[in-house]
């Protein structure tokens, strides 16, 4: 465990030491180019050699409703709060409301849960995360996530009579339906149940290609990560309790109710532990929430996981 954590807290570091060095592209910039990179091309080369080789069984179902109950609990968890102690965190504004939500909701569980899942317990359960994420964590992101960042953004004046719910829900399912990932899952799932053969070389590139992903997610982590402001605390640690403390012991009540067992069932209180998603700052760019805000729960929250997720290993 130590070791692990350990090679992830360098990579981390590198990633958040490349702000420092002189004559690079900015942090932002590389980021950005290496999320498309992976999002557009490894990520799905890995789901796709993941996928056509997991088990076809009822894990299928298991782990995404699991997934989903983390998600609605989260949210009722961290909304009820925030609506209750409002009076008493003064300056919180609309746009920071609705981005303390998506950060206790929403976790990181591809970019961190994949290389976390794999080191510890093997590459036989990286399905997990896959599972986990883009059966349930990422079609609600872009379903209920777009739904409450347009509800609590900030809008501009030709936003203001767009701005229905159906309409944003249906905006949100047309991007997550353009996500590569989400085809190549669909492929690989379809692949496996049919038996349709692939070429030997053809799997063997898409495993060199997901050899490639882990490093790149922690690296493109630590160019995100952003130190909190001590101002920002009694706003930003509520999201990271219910995002580390309460998240996973909702995903392991869950996860043993619908029959998970073994290191599948390790694997998915994993991935339930995850810090927040570094993906919700897109949703967050794009709607006008508190970005700044945000930025500094997914560095804290970052941070404070390694122990958390080592306490629940342990």
């Amino acid at each position: 465990m130590i070791e692990v954590f350990g090679a992830f807290f360098l990579l981390l570091s590198a990633g958040t030491l490349w702000r420092f060095i002189p004559h690079v592209p900015e942090a932002d910039t590389v980021r950005r180019s290496l999320g498309g990179v992976v999002m557009n091309f490894f990520l799905p080369a890995l789901t796709f050699s993941v996928l056509f080789r997991a088990p076809v069984n009822a894990e299928l179902w298991q782990i995404p409703i699991t997934a989903s109950a983390c998600v609605i609990a989260s949210l009722a968890i961290i909304y009820s709060f925030l609506v209750l102690a409002k009076k008493y965190l003064k300056g919180l504004t609309n746009p920071t409301f609705g981005a303390l939500i998506l950060a206790a909701t929403w976790g990181n569980v591809t970019y961190l849960g994949l290389p976390t899942v794999t080191a510890l317990l093997g590459e036989e359960y990286r399905r997990v995360p896959i599972y986990f994420d883009l059966l349930a964590m990422t079609p609600l992101l872009w379903t209920v996530g777009v739904m409450i960042a347009e509800h609590y953004g900030k809008k501009t004046t030709s936003e203001i009579g767009q701005s229905h719910s159906g309409v944003m829900m249906l905006r949100g399912i047309r991007t997550m339906l353009t996500l590569p990932p989400f085809w190549s899952a669909c492929a690989g799932l379809l692949c496996n149940i049919a038996a349709i053969p692939v070429p030997e070389f053809m799997l063997k590139a898409c495993a060199l290609m997901g050899n490639a992903v882990p490093p790149m997610m922690i690296f493109s982590i630590g160019l995100a990560l952003r130190m909190p402001h001590l101002h920002h605390l009694a706003w930003i640690i509520p999201p990271i309790i219910v995002k580390l403390l309460c998240a996973p012991y909702i995903g392991s009540l869950c996860a043993e109710a619908v029959g998970l067992q073994g290191n599948v069932l390790k694997a998915t209180v994993l991935e339930s532990a995850m810090p927040t998603m570094v993906l919700t700052m897109v949703i967050a760019d794009r709607f006008s929430l508190d970005i700044d805000v945000l930025a500094q729960i997914i560095a804290l929250s970052t941070i404070v996981s390694f122990f958390t997720v080592g306490l629940l290993w342990g």
